[in-house]
């Protein structure tokens, strides 16, 4: 299939710095109505985590793996700790393992978006269009504010040249810039769309 867009084209759908910054979401509010015992267990899970994520963030993906299965084997419902497991696993090309880690995060709270974007980006390492784009749609109708959601299944999108899909593209695209106007990167996506969309 010719495309406007390969991987290396689209800089913010590979498995940078949006998904980075997207991982790490306060969960007590999702614990505030449990037992005191409850948030003992994720705290103390949640600082395990922190040590994982500082080895993700310095490219230490299999130390990091080790940190963040032990915060989940403290408290296994910290989603993003299974969340940053699944993202560590398909950095390290086990993208089986990170697709289960992923489910797993989904199966304790399908409404956390987050979790679906990433799941779209296991698909899409997958070469699974189909299912990577439903996981992205997914994000977008639980959380429309969700900057990274928008701009994953614009980029997605522009890798088909075909009127509808990149008119979708432009669409998502330009909510994502809306939400981040300071995203150069974006905005160059952006406008390469809307100069594919003039060309046909």
């Amino acid at each position: 299939m010719n495309t406007f867009f390969d991987k290396k084209t689209i800089s913010f759908v590979l498995l940078g710095g949006l998904a980075g910054g997207l991982i790490y979401l306060n969960q007590n509010n999702q614990i505030t109505s449990s037992n005191q015992s409850e948030q003992n267990l994720f705290d103390k899970a949640d600082k395990v985590y922190k040590n994982g994520l500082y080895l993700y963030k310095t490219q230490k993906y299999t130390q990091a793996t080790d940190e963040f299965k032990k915060a989940i084997s403290m408290y296994n419902k910290h989603i993003p700790a299974h969340n940053r497991l699944s993202l560590s696993y398909l950095r390290l090309g086990r993208t089986d393992t990170a697709l289960a880690s992923c489910k797993k995060a989904i199966e304790i709270n399908p409404q956390f978006a987050t979790s679906h974007v990433i799941l779209g980006q296991i698909y899409q390492h997958q070469n699974n269009r189909a299912e990577a784009l439903k996981a992205y749609e997914t994000a977008v109708k639980l959380d429309e504010n969700l900057f990274e959601a928008h701009a994953f299944l614009a980029g997605l999108l522009a890798t088909d040249q075909s009127k509808e899909e990149l008119e979708h593209a432009a669409r998502h695209a330009k909510l994502a810039y809306d939400l981040q106007p300071n995203n150069t990167s974006l905005l160059a996506t952006l406008k390469t769309i809307k100069s594919g969309l003039d060309s046909l």
